[in-house]
């Protein structure tokens, strides 16, 4: 439930440009630990008020995690305060009828590249037990809107929100190592290696399979690719 006060057992706070500290209009998403220590949907697409704050109230009692994403395509989706990754958000924890929770995220900025690479591929989902799903629901085959961000020398460079088919595509890249990431809050995070070379400029068959959920923050295993 929103409204336009904060109020106890609430968040209340805003997205901002890591380096510049200004105001960045976005939504946010919501997420809560579960009993059995998976995290799970709250609440999506959260917007935000005219004078560029969120509020949140009558929150039940829950340790959460915000996930940012901006209106615009300059930035990756981010994880407060400042992380790419749900596995090193800020948890903030509800209390019944407790002080209202203060939240910040640090949007954290893509760097545009030039050149002629490309790297593209597709998502699935292969017996996958989604988030928010009941007990026993599996998603099967092409997973849309899954988060893929694309690192070089650990600096975001792309993102992209798979479509219908699963697919994804970043042009206009110089030559170079990059790291391809499937991130989906509360699951396994994967990634492939790529390096485009004078020889082979384009990766055009990148295949992600969508991890399982995680209760941990253990690390997973890279994957490699060409």
């Amino acid at each position: 439930v929103l409204f336009n006060e904060p109020e106890p057992s609430s968040l209340y706070g805003v997205l901002v440009d890591i380096v510049t500290g200004d105001l960045v209009a976005g939504t946010i998403d919501i997420f809560v630990f579960a009993d059995d220590g998976s995290l799970v949907p709250y609440l999506e697409d959260v917007s935000m008020s005219d004078l560029g704050f969120f509020f949140v109230n009558d929150i039940p009692e829950g340790d959460y995690i915000i996930l940012g994403t901006s209106e615009s395509d300059e930035y990756v989706p981010t994880y407060s305060l400042s992380s790419t990754a749900w596995e090193e958000a800020v948890i903030y924890n509800i209390e019944e009828s407790g002080p209202l929770a203060l939240f910040q995220v640090s949007m954290i900025p893509i760097t545009g590249l030039d050149g002629n690479g490309t790297i593209e591929g597709t998502v699935t989902a292969d017996g996958l037990k989604a988030n928010g799903i009941e007990a026993g629901s599996r998603q099967q085959g092409p997973l849309d809107e899954a988060n893929i961000m694309l690192m070089h020398s650990n600096i975001p460079v792309g993102q992209f929100f798979t479509d219908e088919e699963g697919y994804f595509k970043f042009d206009n890249l110089p030559l170079g190592t990059y790291e391809v990431i499937l991130e989906i809050p509360g699951h396994q995070r994967k990634v492939v290696t790529v390096t485009l070379t004078e020889e082979n400029p384009n990766a055009t068959d990148i295949d992600l399979e969508a991890g399982n959920i995680s209760t941990s923050t253990e690390d997973v295993s890279n994957l490699s690719a060409l």
